[in-house]
Parts: C-alpha cells; structure tokens; sequence
C-alpha cells in the first residue's frame, strides 16, 4: 500500500477533533474549500468514504473511525 499523505491525515484528524471543516481549516491556517480537498484526496488514496456529511456537519464512517484510530496512533 501507498504511504498515506502526512498533511491529509492531518487534516481529517483535526477535522475530527473540530468537528467542523471551517473550524478545522482556521486551525491549520488554510481554507474550507481547501480542508474539503483534503479529506476528498484521502478518501480517493483509500478508496473509501471517511465521512457522511450531516446537518450542521458530519459523522464518521466505520473507515473513517478505523482510519481515525490509525492516524492518532502514528
């Protein structure tokens, strides 16, 4: 397997830690359109969806509390 992108796990785990994309992306001095590139680039290198976009925000697929758990652990 690939190594996965450092920047992009990164953001998702933040992401995750936030709870919301502008948020996220404020804290790791980017953009929101930016922050969603991101986490569409991991899902596209895992071939998986990460997240199903919710009212006001998202929750976590299965993959992406496997992938959650993975990038806190490195």
């Amino acid at each position: 397997m690939t190594e996965l992108n450092s920047h992009w796990l990164r953001s998702f785990t933040v992401l995750c830690e936030e709870g919301h994309f502008t948020r996220a992306a404020l804290r790791l001095n980017m953009t929101q359109p930016g922050m969603s590139q991101h986490i569409a680039k991991l899902e596209q290198q895992l071939g998986k969806s990460l997240i199903e976009r919710d009212t006001p925000g998202f929750v976590l697929t299965e993959a992406g509390e496997k992938t959650l758990s993975m990038a806190r652990a490195r």
